[in-house]
């Protein structure tokens, strides 16, 4: 994933910290609600009966949305790798086949390495905007265990 998605060493801090925040330590790739709470999401691409609960969340960065695993696979499709599934089935597939290649796509394709290139000090605030880019609000939602995931990943890869 680093190396495919371009994540500089700070980048996959705050990537690891949202990922282990977003999949509960990494125990959940798939989302855990039905997903009805995002059928006719628009904002998300979900257009047709069923969207919601096909495409809730999905790999560590808990990705949702029609759009959203349209785009990612095309990418898929682009490299080479085509995936009827990833489109046919959704997330319940894609969380388990794919939890690390769509969560880096999302991040990629979301430009958070540019984003998180300007947060270098790694600071709760830092990470709290980091969050609300992920999460949509800010303050994210487990802001709090969004820091603790960060602030572990910031031990283990920088060593501080």
């Amino acid at each position: 994933c680093v190396d495919i998605f371009e994540m500089d060493i700070l980048s996959q801090v705050y990537f690891l910290g949202q990922c282990g925040h977003e999949s509960g330590g990494l125990r959940w790739p798939v989302e855990l609600s039905d997903g009805m709470y995002l059928e006719n999401r628009l904002d998300l691409g979900n257009v047709n009966p069923g969207d919601g609960p096909k495409y809730k969340g999905h790999g560590y960065l808990q990705n949702t949305g029609r759009a959203n695993t349209q785009s990612f696979s095309n990418w898929l499709d682009k490299i080479g790798k085509h995936d009827p599934k990833v489109m046919d089935i959704g997330a319940e597939y894609i969380g388990l086949t794919y939890p690390w290649t769509v969560s880096g796509f999302w991040w990629q394709n979301n430009s958070m390495n540019s984003f998180c290139a300007n947060r270098k000090e790694c600071t709760n605030a830092q990470i709290d905007q980091v969050g609300a880019k992920v999460n949509g609000r800010n303050r994210p939602n487990g802001a709090d265990d969004r820091i603790s995931y960060t602030d572990r990943a910031y031990r283990i890869l920088i060593g501080v």
